[in-house]
């Protein structure tokens, strides 16, 4: 099966501009930041600053409208920006804004559009989550956040837990009950968009993993949200908002590109280049009298990472043809991701633990993969993503 696309000598001028790029602002040292599991103010402040840069050339969210930011690149071209930035290992613009900005562009009010979209695709917005609680994580239709309104304001009070990175992001998106009716739980959830920014009534307190990122527990303490940052309808939030979150297909490539795509989610990991390290490890690695690479057991391990990648790609590319796509993707890719770094971890041996200098190999990145997989419930178990298959594709009974 030929998995490769077109390419033109334009799109590969484009490869070229954003490889030369990186290379003059994006030092080596920062290369492998990933904001859901760094601490380090001094990475951090380098972070934001270069998420300003690449907004300032407009490739944060680039198949969006000018208007908006973005500079409606294809989505052929985007996806030549995003294999550029995977493969120089380029963090991503911190917090959940990749979520939240198709959202704001469905259901947003124009003031709404207006206000945050040019921000976020300047790097000046940064979104926390104020989704999971303690007793709704995966079925968040328990949620027990509520809002009242009063005038032209909603008083909100409530709890969240796990809100990654929240203590470096100024916004916050907001699910509460609306409605306190125990009969329409999944109709009676709105969302709201909240300014965290000395905003004393958002506590955050800290929820340190093992991954070295923190998350957060948020406590809201009659916080006010004007009536006017209400993201969608009333109630409405379960389909309009946190459903299409997950769940609404987006288009892959355009195959003509003619024009913008500004919902395009590239399908692009690093594992790819994970696995070329690794590979090139075993290659120049003696064990036992020969090179790992020629170890059968080694090999067999191997080859099961690449067909796991393989399969990633595939489902990047074609899992989005189905209504329901992103979800089968997210459920392989969620159990891949601890098994991935399970195997890379057997192949290194105890070397594997450490993070620097001439006994860690690949620097210690298999460590922190290793340790980063537990987070891989984000979004939704893999078991939920398949039991929505199964019943809202499928027709089988729960």
């Amino acid at each position: 099966m030929d998995l490769t696309y077109k390419t033109t000598p334009d799109l590969e001028d484009l490869r070229a501009e954003v490889r030369t790029w990186l290379d003059e602002v994006y030092p080596e040292d920062y290369r492998g930041f990933q904001w859901d599991f760094e601490e380090d103010p001094d990475r951090w402040a380098f972070m934001f600053d270069f998420w300003k840069q690449l907004g300032a050339k407009h490739w944060i969210f680039p198949t969006w409208p000018q208007e908006w930011g973005g500079c409606e690149m294809s989505g052929r071209q985007a996806r030549v920006l995003q294999e550029e930035k995977v493969s120089a290992r380029v963090g991503e613009v911190g917090g959940i804004g990749m979520g939240v900005g198709p959202s704001i562009i469905r259901h947003g009010t124009p003031e709404q559009k207006a206000f945050f979209l040019p921000k976020m695709a300047a790097g000046e917005i940064l979104w926390a989550e104020g989704y999971s609680e303690p007793n709704a994580g995966s079925d968040l239709a328990s949620l027990r956040t509520r809002a009242v309104r009063d005038g032209d304001d909603w008083v909100i009070n409530g709890q969240k837990t796990f809100c990654t990175a929240g203590h470096w992001c100024n916004w916050m998106i907001i699910f509460a009950r609306t409605d306190p009716d125990p009969s329409k739980r999944h109709r009676g959830i709105s969302c709201f968009l909240a300014n965290m920014e000395n905003e004393p009534a958002i506590e955050l307190t800290p929820l340190n993993n093992i991954a070295d990122g923190r998350q957060n527990v948020v406590y809201f303490d009659d916080l006010r949200v004007p009536d006017a940052m209400m993201l969608g309808d009333l109630n409405e939030a379960w389909n309009q908002v946190w459903f299409r979150l997950g769940g609404d297909p987006l288009p892959v490539f355009d195959d003509d590109d003619s024009g913008p795509e500004i919902e395009y989610e590239p399908p692009v990991d690093g594992y790819a280049w994970v696995l070329d390290q690794l590979l090139q490890y075993c290659k120049e690695t003696r064990r036992g009298g020969r090179a790992l690479i020629d170890d059968p057991s080694v090999r067999e391990q191997l080859t099961e990472l690449a067909i796991g990648v393989e399969v990633g790609k595939v489902m990047g590319l074609e899992g989005f043809d189905c209504p329901y796509g992103v979800h089968l993707h997210q459920a392989i890719t969620k159990e891949f991701q601890p098994e991935f770094g399970q195997i890379c971890m057997e192949i290194l041996g105890p070397l594997g633990l450490i993070q620097k200098g001439r006994w860690a190999p690949l620097g210690g990145e298999i460590d922190r993969i290793y340790r980063r997989s537990f987070g891989n419930h984000a979004g939704g178990t893999s078991q939920v993503k398949r039991m929505t298959v199964a019943t809202r594709v499928l027709g089988l009974p729960r």
